[in-house]
């Protein structure tokens, strides 16, 4: 089975469809297209295409959103005055050397 691929990856997997496909099918599919190539009764069947039903993304509970918002920032997020003394101690020396750069002579 493939859904559309990079035209290098099309090159290799086209083997798998020969002789009723080439990398371009394989290539260029739309959205939700595929092929698919199946083992019926222990033959080889020749390849199909197949089009996946089009599902819409479900409503989002904007208070479960928050609460994930929430626990997200309560276990990795930094107070914006405690980001700025960390940044300023770990960047010391980079400043320091920014600061004492002597342009050269051109």
């Amino acid at each position: 089975m493939s859904f559309r691929i990079s035209s290098e990856d099309a090159l290799y997997i086209k083997q798998q469809f020969d002789p009723f496909l080439d990398a371009y099918d394989l290539a260029n599919l739309s959205q939700r297209e595929f092929y698919a190539k199946m083992i019926v009764a222990g033959q080889v069947k020749d390849p199909f295409s197949l089009k996946t039903p089009f599902l819409p993304d479900s409503p989002l509970d904007k208070k479960y959103i928050e609460e994930l918002y929430s626990i997200s920032r309560s276990k990795y997020s930094r107070s914006l005055e405690e980001a700025k003394k960390i940044t300023q101690t770990e960047q010391k020396d980079v400043i320091e050397k920014i600061e004492s750069f002597v342009e050269p002579i051109i």
